[in-house]
């Protein structure tokens, strides 16, 4: 049902159960360049078909604050949230600490789009 959004992926895939799997992809918590922006749209993208498909679907990171909650917020984004209310939304649900890593915060709020051009603007 999500073979498209694996494709798109490519992260590593693990099957837990029979309706059950688990996505890896490394993102640093830190700066991020192009690539794990592109990364956490296309994570987010796939949380997205999941949800659309009716699954349960849980984004988890070491601590649970900043690089899921990008990917989370970027779904909500993708569903239609302002990038203030998926943050406040994410925050809501999680933690006021959700998505403390300042440069994160600044990546959702101009858009990941935009971010991905700009850091790759860098030398």
């Amino acid at each position: 049902m999500l073979d498209a959004g694996r494709a798109m992926l490519g992260a590593a895939r693990q099957e837990v159960g029979p309706r059950a799997e688990h996505l890896v992809e490394e993102i640093p918590d830190a700066e991020l360049t192009a690539d794990p922006l592109r990364t956490v749209q296309r994570l987010a993208g796939v949380a997205g078909l999941a949800l659309d498909a009716g699954l349960t679907t849980l984004v988890r990171c070491h601590s649970g604050y900043n690089r899921s909650g990008l990917v989370v917020a970027q779904c909500l984004v993708d569903r239609g949230l302002t990038p203030a209310a998926a943050i406040a939304r994410v925050r809501g649900g999680r933690s006021p600490w959700a998505l403390h890593n300042e440069a994160f915060a600044a990546y959702f709020t101009a858009g990941l789009d935009i971010a991905a051009l700009l850091v790759g603007l860098d030398p």
